[in-house]
């Protein structure tokens, strides 16, 4: 039985060093951390048009995994409709956490127990992202549940320009 643990610890550790690796390379689209069972993902969406992402619109998406509960967010009245704030790692180096101005107009998106909603914004509406080289990305969102509010995160985006 003594020469099973050792074996059995690293094991365990290569394991964990596999998740922890995992989650910071996660795939674009995949689903961030639960928080209240809320989830976020985010993606850059290629326009149509022109095949490229020189519009920089990411696709947000929010997921309720509640059996039970509906959650809301705030979403502006104004074109993109969203008021998520974004951690930018820009490839110089310089993090900055870019946010919306404060919106007077708008509503609350009610997001039911096994729903998602998806939203769309334009980053280059908060930066010009002019930098050569990786970006990575990280959204978080204010969720309301009730008369309390969190903040859900995404896992990171990575796109080079």
């Amino acid at each position: 039985m003594k020469n099973y643990l050792p074996c059995c610890l690293c094991l365990a550790s290569a394991l964990l060093g596999a998740a922890i690796t995992s989650a910071e390379n996660a795939p674009a689209g995949e689903w961030g951390p639960a928080t209240n069972n809320v989830q976020m993902s985010i993606n850059l969406s290629l326009q149509p048009e022109s095949g490229t992402t020189n519009d920089l619109r990411l696709v947000i998406r929010i997921r309720n995994t509640s059996t039970n509960q509906t959650v809301g967010m705030f979403v502006p009245d104004s074109g993109d409709r969203s008021e998520a704030s974004f951690t930018v790692n820009f490839p110089s180096g310089r993090s900055a956490l870019l946010t919306r101005p404060a919106q007077d107009s708008g509503h609350l998106l009610r997001i039911g127990p096994s729903q998602t909603q998806e939203l769309a914004f334009d980053l280059r509406k908060l930066d010009d992202f002019i930098e050569s080289g990786l970006y990575v990305i990280r959204a978080q969102h204010r969720i309301l549940l009730g008369s309390n509010a969190f903040v859900v995160s995404s896992n990171p985006l990575k796109f080079t320009r």
